[in-house]
Order: C-alpha cells, then structure tokens, then sequence
C-alpha cells in the first residue's frame, strides 16, 4: 500500500524532513550537511529519549548518549505544540502506534531549535549546538580527522539448531557516539536523495518517495510487492506461470568491502555519464563509506565473540532456565569453506579478506541498508536492464521473486542472477527441486522452509508445482487468495506466550500481594491489546484461510488469557467472559 502525501517539495511527515524533491544537483556532502538537517536529526535522537522514558525524565538519565544531547537540545520550556496539524497523528494499532511519540516528540524539539537558536544565541544549548555542527562539517570536509565508531554488539536469540542444538543469535550492532550516529545518517540521506533515481523501480527496500499522480508522493514499501503478483497474476490468468527465487547466506555479514567500494564507484560513474558531475564531488561521501567499512568486520567484531565466554554469560544463564544444562550460545556465520566452493573466493583470496578486515557489514547501522541497494543494484543489473513485458522481478533486501510465461526464460534468468551473486561474492542458499518436496499434489512442510528453488509452475499438481507462493510474509495463490506465512502466525503465538509471562512474573504477582481491580485490568491489559498486530497484514484479507489463522489466534490467546487471569486473582466467571474472537473480528473487518 502506497503511502500518499499532497506535498510536492521539502515536507514534515510523521516528524521526519523529505528532501526527495530536491533538483537534480550534486554538492558534496558537507554543502549537504546544512544546520537545519543537522538540527533535525539532533531532535530525532533526542525524540527517542523522550518517547522511552514514559514520562519519567530521570528514566536514562545515567545514558552517556542523552548526556550529550541534553546540553545541545532546549529545555523542554520551549517544547510548545508547533501548531495545528503540524504533529504526526496519533495512532492506535501497528508500528506507529510506536514510533509515533518518537515522531511526534522529534517535530516539537526541533521546532523549539528552528525557532529559539537565533533568539537567545548566548543560551548555552544554543552554543553547544553551533559547535557540535561546525565540528561535523569539518570532519566532512577533511578538515579534522573521520574515525567512526566501532559498534557494540547486541545478541538477540534467533533460534535454536536442531542438529547441535546450540542457541543461535543474531548480531546486532549498536551506536552510541553521537556524531558518528548523526554522520552516518546524514550519508543515508545524502545517497538516498542523489541517487536514488538509478535503482530500479522494483527494488522496495528503503527508497525515497516517487510521485504516483500528479500532486502525490509516496514511499514504495514491501506491500507493493503483493500488488504487483496480484496484478501480473490478473494479467496471464490464462497462461502458466512459472516462478524463480533467491535467498542469500548470512547476508549482512559476507558483504566484501572491496565489492562494496567498486559498485558505489559504479553509481558515481552513472552520475558523472548522466550530469556531467565532477569527480570531487564525491570525495566527501567516500570518505564516509570508508570510514564505515573501516569500523567493522564481521570475523574481527562478531564471531570473535563465540570465544569469549564472558560476552555470552547473560544468555547462557538465561538459556539454563530452558532446562538445557549446558548451552552453547553463539553466532553463526557461513562455513568457510562455502566461501571457495560456491566460487566467491580463491583460497588465497578468502584468507586475504578475512584477515585485512575486508568482510561483513553491521545489522543495524545506518548505511547498512542503502549499501545493500547499492551492491544489489549490480546484481540485478542483467536482469532489469532488458524490457520482457512477460517477467516480473521484485527484490525486497536480499529476497528477490522471479515470474515468467515462459520457463526456459524463467531459468535463464535465474541463472543470470545466480552468477552475478558469486560476482559479487555473495552466497545464494543451494537450490533444490520443489518436486523433492511433493508427495503426489501434496506439498510437503519442507518446501516452506527452503530458501532457494529450482524454477517451478506456480499451480496445483504434482512435480514441480506449487499452488502457493511466498514473498514478504504472505503466501499467494494461484487462485488469488492470500494468508500470512505460518512462521508469522508462529511468531504471533511466540508474542502471546511473551505477554502471558511477563505478567505471571511481574513483581505485582511475584510479590505474592492482593491485586486491586485496577492493577489487574492494568496487567491484563497488556495481553488484550495483542490483536492488534493483525492489522500489520491488511494484504491477506477475509478468506477461508485467514480466518482459520485468527481462529487458532484466538484459541491460544483465550487460554493464555484465562491462565494469566487465574494467576492474579480474577474469578474464573470473569476470566471466561474474556473469550472474544478478538482476531476474527480483525480479519473479518478487513477488504480482500
């Protein structure tokens, strides 16, 4: 679903600038760098603060980040309401509901810069401000040095193995120095607004917004996807369809720096051809990108860490609790011998990169997300660089889905994308044959769990036939009806068992103490509000399927719900009159 807005130039929306309307001109990044983007995204750290602490002011205070904002940003005296119409709307349900004091924090905060800074020049926030953004430029412009900081990293479970029976996790780095969080974002928006235009206009994944009528402007999102199969479905509705995918291996964490380096020289190439744009232009955004890459490899940052039983305390302590008296929690990266056997690297090459440093990019930094455009941009070159009105190609991240008329074409194309992948040094899963997974026209569970197959007729039968497709969280149909993926229904169920133990092991029930009425609507209250993440998947609609989904939502939420009632002390008549089809009625309230 395209997100629409009537403003044609520089706008506010949810509490962030837009700059994608700019004209088509290339000044270096430290011309970019003006005080009132500097200012702006100084508010949206400091909006962060603000949204989390729950109106506790003294919640972080111990944080050395906000230590650093606060004596940069007004006091909160001079954080007025901007005016009607001028905050991001509340929201009640989804992701917005909260990002939104984030957002609507950021708009006030640097309302009160934009309209006090020349006003009382001499307040010491005022100073403090001018100086932090005099001393960024300057390291853009090469006049002080740019070291960028190393990122913490953070483990966040994933999984568990089901051969070793390790606890897998996933790594994810954080920032906590302030001009490195705000030089990264800056080189985000920077490459966002310049050269956004030459990717390729089905590649959903972080874009700047495009028009779509005349006074309208929207961000493309994953959402696009499901109404481009939808279309192109509609279309050949009485030819077959055949259908290629495409998943990568460790995907952040095997990008080569070199690879990286050569395809931006690539963009920057295309600008230069296109505009007629100097060459130095440039210079202050490589700068950047190679202090970013200086700052972190995955050998060196992450996997070290499965060797350090110290980092991995908390989580084995955690992990004995799952009755598993000797867990191993660690990281997990592609087998290094992969690296030469899929032909990415030479042996040399690999012991080369690895050792200079030369390998993976931090999950959750801010230019993580537009390297990856940029590295896939080449990639996908071959395949979007001839017009076929009979393919369909989309690429969300590092997922891609590949439709055709015509199998032969169907698999030479995806032969092409796989090639261009080893390339670039990237790792596709192995692909197998969807017929390995059939049992007559059944469609046996492993097909769902592979990240890459052969080419397959997207159909009911048997072979190589499947009557379901997945892409984006959803499963589609042949027939057109649409349901969520089973792993998103498991993590829904995952997020109900969540809930429910959080309130068991409150400290107002641990404590052994009688509830009041209003503490146990307050506990309660967390466990009823869950539905409300159906509404993250409008896509799927009102059918068969996704009504069987919200009922098996709803089972397991009623008796988590009568369970955690029980535990503080609501009579079992009450706990019952909880039962409501709470997922039902958000599924049936939806347009297919």
């Amino acid at each position: 679903m395209l997100r629409t807005s009537p403003k044609p130039s520089i706008k506010k929306e949810s509490g962030q600038f837009s700059f994608f309307m700019q004209k088509h001109s290339f000044e270096t990044l430290e011309e970019f760098a003006t005080d009132e983007r500097i200012f702006h995204l100084i508010a949206k750290e400091r909006g962060k603060f603000v949204a989390k602490c729950n109106g506790d002011p003294d919640a972080f205070a111990s944080d050395p980040l906000l230590t650093k904002l606060k004596p940069m940003t007004p006091p909160r005296k001079f954080w007025s309401n901007p005016g009607r119409g001028k905050l991001p709307k509340k929201a009640d349900h989804g992701l917005a509901k909260w990002t939104g004091p984030k957002r609507r924090a950021t708009v006030r905060i640097s309302q009160a810069i934009k309209k006090n800074i020349d006003l009382v020049p001499d307040a010491r926030w005022a100073k403090e401000l001018k100086i932090f953004s005099s001393s960024l430029r300057d390291c853009l412009s090469g006049n002080a040095p740019l070291v960028l900081e190393t990122p913490r990293i953070l483990a966040k479970f994933k999984e568990q193995d089901p051969d070793s029976g390790d606890f897998i996790y996933r790594p994810i780095c954080k920032y906590s120095d302030l001009k490195t969080k705000i030089i990264l974002a800056l080189a985000y928006q920077y490459i966002l607004d310049k050269f956004d235009r030459y990717f390729h206009k089905d590649m959903l994944f972080m874009r700047a917004a495009r028009r779509v009528g005349k006074h309208e402007y929207a961000v493309p999102q994953y959402l696009d996807a499901i109404d481009s199969v939808i279309s192109y479905r509609k279309k050949n509705a009485t030819k077959s369809i055949y259908v290629g995918e495409c998943d990568i291996q460790k995907f952040y964490d095997i990008f080569n720096h070199d690879v990286i380096v050569a395809c931006f020289e690539d963009l920057f190439e295309e600008a230069k051809n296109k505009h007629g744009v100097d060459d130095s232009v440039f210079d202050g955004i490589r700068q950047v990108i190679r202090a970013y890459l200086d700052s972190f490899n995955f050998p060196e940052h992450v996997l070290a860490k499965n060797n350090n039983p110290r980092f991995w305390e908390n989580e084995v302590r955690r992990r004995k609790k799952d009755k598993s008296s000797n867990p191993v929690c660690r990281f997990k990266w592609v087998k290094e011998e992969a690296f030469i056997s899929s032909g990415c690297y030479s042996r040399e090459e690999f012991i080369e990169a690895k050792e200079n440093g030369k390998i993976g990019i931090p999950q959750g930094g801010a230019l993580s997300g537009i390297i990856v455009n940029v590295v896939m941009r080449m990639v996908d070159k071959p395949i979007v660089g001839s017009t076929d009105p009979d393919r369909l190609f989309i690429r969300y991240c590092d997922d891609i889905l590949l439709m055709h008329t015509d199998r032969h074409l169907c698999e030479e194309y995806l032969e092409t994308y796989h090639k261009q992948l080893i390339n670039c040094k990237l790792i596709p899963h192995p692909r197998k044959d969807v017929s390995s997974y059939k049992s007559g026209a059944r469609t046996k569970p492993g097909f769902w769990h592979a990240k890459t197959k052969n080419v397959y007729l997207w159909g009911s039968g048997s072979g190589d036939a499947s009557d379901w497709v997945a892409f984006v969280g959803y499963e589609m149909r042949r027939t057109g009806e649409i349901r969520i993926r089973k792993d998103k229904i498991d993590l829904e169920i995952k997020r109900i068992a969540k809930k429910y133990h959080d309130i068991i092991h409150s400290k107002a029930v641990t404590s052994g103490e009688v509830l009041s009425v209003e503490k146990q609507e307050e506990l309660m209250t967390r466990i009823d509000a869950l539905p409300e993440h159906i509404n993250n998947y409008e896509k799927a609609g009102n059918n068969v399927y996704t009504r069987s989904q919200a009922r098996r939502l709803d089972n397991y939420l009623f008796k988590k719900s009568k369970q955690a009632a029980h535990r503080i002390g609501i009579p079992d008549t009450k706990a019952a009159a909880r039962q409501r089809a709470t997922y039902v009625e958000k599924v049936k309230d939806k347009v297919s």
